[in-house]
């Protein structure tokens, strides 16, 4: 009997878990939750497609150098690239507007104008998860998510 309770137990914290919604801060336009993450780790390398977003690179670095202890690197190029968080510019209705989309493969933070990509990486931030602001290990995993605000 005793089984069977830990057994219970143990779904239904795996239910809540599995189920535990992704709360942005302000309330983006649309939050879509995909299957997968995407593992943030020494490997994984921040690039830029555009001059104006240097800046904001610069300080996603200091972020995960600082807070979460992940010394990333810095790259200015054009292409797709493989395991990393790019930043660039694309067409998109406001000014300010951006869109995040998070894969088992990379993160893209994309905005018309470099205010908006600032704006994404704020929201980067708030996926990332509450305990690795003391990490352990030296990764962690961002939930694969497409974000429009």
């Amino acid at each position: 009997m005793r089984k069977i309770s830990l057994i219970i137990l143990a779904l239904f914290v795996a239910n809540a878990y599995a189920q535990t919604p992704i709360n942005i801060v302000p309330e983006p336009v649309s939050i879509k939750t995909e299957n997968g993450v995407f593992t943030v780790d020494k490997k994984t390398e921040i690039v830029y497609k555009d001059a104006s977003l240097k800046k904001t690179a610069e300080l996603l670095q200091a972020y995960f150098k600082d807070a979460l202890q992940l010394d990333l690197d810095l790259e200015h190029k054009d292409g797709k690239e493989g395991h990393s968080i790019i930043l660039s510019l694309e067409s998109l209705t406001e000014k300010d507007a951006y869109s995040l989309k998070a894969t088992k493969d990379g993160i893209s933070i994309t905005a018309k104008e470099a205010i908006g990509v600032f704006y994404g990486t704020q929201t980067l931030k708030q996926l990332i998860p509450a305990l690795v602001e003391k990490p352990k290990e030296k990764s962690f995993q961002i939930p694969a998510v497409t974000i429009y605000d």
